[in-house]
Formats: C-alpha cells, sequence, structure tokens
C-alpha cells in the first residue's frame, strides 16, 4: 500500500462509519481500498472486515457502483470458504464501504514468511 492511502488508513482507527461500524486496526490495504478488523457498536458486538474504498475512488459513480455490486458477488457463491458481506454505506466522508466476515486466521504473507 502506498504511504498515503496508508497514513491516511491509520489515522481512521478509531473513527465510527455511520454510526455503526468501529474501525479496530488496519489489515491491509492497496492502491484501491484498505481492510479494517472492525466491530459493530451496541450490545452484541459482531467482529467484521471492513473494506473502505479510497475518496477519490468513491467519488466515481460508476466505480462505487461496480464496488458494491462485487462486493455481493460472494454471497452468490454457496461454499463455506467464501466470504460473506452483511452489510455497505458510505462514511461521512463519501468513502464507499463493506463489511464483510472476518476470518480469523493468517494472512499470506504470515503463511508465506513461517516457509
Amino acid at each position: 500500500m502506498m504511504t498515503e492511502p496508508l497514513t491516511r488508513a491509520r489515522r481512521r482507527v478509531d473513527s465510527i462509519l455511520c454510526r455503526r461500524w468501529h474501525l479496530d486496526r488496519v489489515l491491509g490495504g492497496g492502491d484501491t481500498s484498505v481492510v479494517y478488523a472492525g466491530s459493530a457498536r451496541g450490545r452484541r458486538k459482531r467482529l467484521a472486515a471492513i473494506r473502505v474504498l479510497h475518496p477519490e475512488f468513491s467519488a466515481d459513480d460508476v466505480i462505487r457502483a461496480r464496488f458494491f455490486r462485487e462486493g455481493y458477488m460472494s454471497n452468490q457463491v454457496p461454499h463455506p470458504a467464501t466470504v460473506r458481506t452483511i452489510a455497505h454505506g458510505q462514511a461521512e466522508d463519501g468513502s464507499a464501504f463493506l463489511v464483510m466476515d472476518l476470518v480469523p486466521g493468517e494472512t499470506l504473507r504470515e503463511r508465506l514468511t513461517q516457509g
């Protein structure tokens, strides 16, 4: 992930999206989006992976619509290895986001470094 998006992503940690989703920590990211470990606020604290599209891409109606559409495509695949998208929205700054199941475990990078 490039320096500017990473810096922006780290500043966003501990913020709340749409008065519901708390961004706990950065899991990773790339050129178009960043993924956070997050949780739902309220009595039942649901853990989630929250993918936030960078603001410059969220401002484009076509890119934003494709982001939401692609996010829900995995819900069409009936397989236990697919991650479900459970919600979507637009943050107060206009950034589009998807809320997905958080799958515990190691990242591919962690797995590769273990040999």
